[in-house]
């Protein structure tokens, strides 16, 4: 079975040196993995956090670690022609790609500004507004020049500016009936990956910046912009955002 590996350059410092012949790698975007997920072709990996929520049954947390933003982090963009605090019944399109990112802009758009929007998967030049994010956004975030946008706001640096908390996108997990030993082999296998991913941040940009177009010195900047060992303070946030959207607190998490 394999593991999921979303296809965005937030993750590279997982999978810069992964072993593919022992633990071969399933590439996507958020929504298709967690739905693969859910039909049992991955056994394990970094998933959109709402969808982890969905998947608590058969799957549980590998180790603490995940993608957190420390502030902003240049990879989910809102595109729009107003403010966030004026997007009242807005049209927003989003990309299909998006899972937790979606959730997060309208738990911002709810409880922070207090406004209702429509959500269109798909971008359409009639929309209002435009959720960006993975790679496309971060291009955005390179893009000099005019804009047919007025506004962009980056969503992570909206909820730390709001909950004095960082953003988790996504966290690792794995089935839970995963023999112990492939789950303590897979558990080494990305503590050493990491290892090695962190001091590569400048590889992984070369790498990056051919395929993307974009600087090397903006793709260490960006990746720099990520923790992927989750803490307490990204527990504490995780926990928040979970009472935002279902109204509940996960089991193992503290309250604020």
């Amino acid at each position: 079975m394999k593991v999921a590996r979303i296809s965005y350059a937030n993750t590279d410092p997982f999978f810069f040196d992964w072993p593919y012949i022992r633990f071969p790698l399933m590439p996507g975007t958020p929504r298709q993995l967690a739905q693969a997920a859910r039909e049992g072709l991955v056994m394990a990996g970094p998933l959109p956090v709402v969808e982890c929520w969905d998947l608590e049954k058969d799957f549980e947390p590998l180790g603490n670690w995940g993608i957190a933003a420390k502030e902003d982090c240049k990879s989910v963009f809102l595109l729009s022609h107003k403010p966030m605090s004026e997007l009242q019944d807005a049209n927003v399109g989003v990309t299909r790609e998006s899972s937790t990112s979606v959730v997060l802009l309208q738990v911002l758009l709810r409880h922070r500004y207090g406004r209702t929007i429509h959500i269109n998967r798909g971008l359409a030049p009639t929309d209002d507004a435009w959720l960006l994010i993975g790679d496309q956004a971060l291009k955005v975030w390179d893009k000099t020049g005019p804009s047919t946008w007025e506004c962009m706001a980056d969503l992570a640096e909206e909820w730390k500016a709001w909950q004095k908390l960082p953003f988790v996108f996504a966290r690792w997990v794995i089935k839970k009936e995963v023999g112990l030993s492939v789950k303590n082999e897979l558990f080494q296998t990305v503590t050493d990956a990491l290892r090695v991913g962190i001091r590569s941040f400048q590889d992984i940009a070369n790498k990056r910046s051919v395929n993307l177009h974009v600087p090397a010195e903006k793709i260490i900047r960006y990746l720099e912009g990520f923790n992927y060992v989750l803490g307490r303070e990204e527990e504490e946030s995780m926990g928040i955002f979970r009472h935002l959207v279902q109204g509940k607190w996960p089991e193992k998490v503290a309250t604020p």
